[in-house]
């Protein structure tokens, strides 16, 4: 994964990881003038630059709404929980919640049990494509809808990644599959919900070692995988590593546009605090 203009520089030799260095040399001349401008060593810039660059990370990493980079970090979570909740219905649907179908109110006592009974025969034995057919044979379905049994956290995620696009579901790609048993789908809904942050979570190993403070618990708690590579002390080409690896968050990051975002950012941010640090220093020789 390349990144424009220098400033970070991904691994190219861990696939499920995006590994992340914030190296003085490629940052190059914006590490040294922001360090004559603001009277600091080169190691004081790119630890305050590795420092910003991880909560940036951390603002970038889904779940996040269109803008980033300026959202609250409670704005992300009610997106993150609310995207499960939309995500999990695009691909599973429990079958109790087509029950006013199933069972019409104008269907007598008898019609009505004969059809519960018949259901959940075909059910007991496991036999889904003949339940989907007489689902779809009573008008219950408009399709032939696959069905199953149960649902785990893992089939949800096998489903997840082969209809997600960056991060999200697509409710044109999606194929939704009917759950028999909706405690099973609720417990999921469950587990999902509480992993909101996870990807997030990733850069905490690099947060907490830079002192990154008030990163909320949704996120902190979590105990994701990450790594630091920790080289501030090389002379004058000090870097710093940020390493998540969360399993999925290189499909987060697809067309880099993870690492792009916050590489921009940090730049515009560097050349602010460069003509700000030159102003102060001018203001103080003027006023000497």
């Amino acid at each position: 994964m390349g990144t424009p203009g220098g400033g970070t520089r991904p691994a190219t030799n861990m696939p499920s990881d995006i590994k992340m260095e914030v190296d003085f040399r490629e940052f190059g001349t914006q590490i040294a003038r922001l360090a004559a401008a603001s009277r600091r060593t080169n190691r004081e810039v790119v630890q305050q630059q590795a420092r910003l660059v991880v909560v940036d990370l951390i603002k970038c990493t889904p779940p996040t709404g269109n803008r980033p980079l300026t959202e609250t970090f409670g704005f992300q979570r009610r997106k993150g929980e609310m995207t499960a909740d939309r995500d999990i219905h695009r691909l599973f649907q429990p079958l109790t919640s087509i029950k006013a179908v199933m069972y019409p109110t104008g269907a007598g006592k008898n019609a009505k049990r004969q059809r519960s009974q018949y259901l959940k025969h075909l059910a007991e034995k496991g036999d889904w494509n003949t339940l989907s057919q007489a689902l779809f044979h009573m008008g219950v379905t408009e399709t032939l809808v696959p069905m199953q049994g149960s649902l785990e956290l893992g089939e949800y995620r096998a489903a997840w990644k082969l209809f997600g696009a960056r991060g999200n579901v697509s409710a044109k790609r999606a194929r939704r599959y009917l759950v028999w048993d909706s405690s099973a789908l609720e417990r999921v809904r469950t587990e999902v919900k509480n992993r909101v942050g996870w990807a997030k979570a990733g850069w905490m190993t690099a947060a907490r070692a830079l002192g990154v403070k008030r990163i909320p618990s949704w996120i902190a708690d979590h105990p994701a995988p990450g790594g630091i590579e920790d080289g501030l002390s090389n002379g004058d080409q000090p870097s710093f590593t940020v390493i998540n690896a969360v399993s999925y968050i290189s499909y987060l990051n697809s067309g880099n546009r993870l690492l792009v975002r916050v590489l921009r950012n940090r730049e515009r941010a560097m050349e602010i605090s460069i003509e700000h640090a030159l102003q102060h220093f001018i203001n103080d020789f003027n006023n000497a």
